[in-house]
């Protein structure tokens, strides 16, 4: 088992790079992403994409804390409108650069979902056993 500080490294880590991203749609809702900005985005999307699967990866290894994995399951649900919002804003049928994006994006969009899934299992299964 991973202790608390792990949950915390990973939490923060993905946090951090999923920030600029979120901010991104938040300030040019339903904006295209400007070209200049493109290849920035790609790079952290990919470093977000890593660390969300890497996360999904150890989570089951995680010890248990009720309050940070619901905490964790509102940020990603968060993170999925915010996302979902951005990916709506690309047009990867007629900019080229955006199709690496858009493809990452959904990516991630998954493994939200997927993440919120195997977190809400995990409360479930273990405040049963405390019931």
């Amino acid at each position: 088992m991973f202790d608390y500080s792990m949950i915390d490294h990973q939490i923060n880590a993905y946090s951090n790079l999923m920030s600029p991203i979120i901010e991104y749609a938040k300030q040019h809702n339903n904006y295209p992403l400007r070209e200049e900005d493109v290849h920035q985005y790609i790079h952290v999307a990919k470093q977000t994409d890593f660390v969300l699967q890497g996360f999904l990866d150890i989570v089951e290894d995680l010890n248990y804390d009720k309050e940070k994995f619901e905490n964790l399951v509102e940020t990603l649900d968060n993170d999925y409108e915010n996302l979902e919002r951005f990916t709506k804003s690309l047009r990867p049928e007629i900019y080229k650069s955006h199709k690496e994006i858009y493809d990452i994006s959904n990516r991630i969009l998954d493994n939200l979902v997927k993440g919120q899934f195997v977190l809400g299992a995990i409360i479930s299964r273990n405040e049963n056993k405390l019931s």
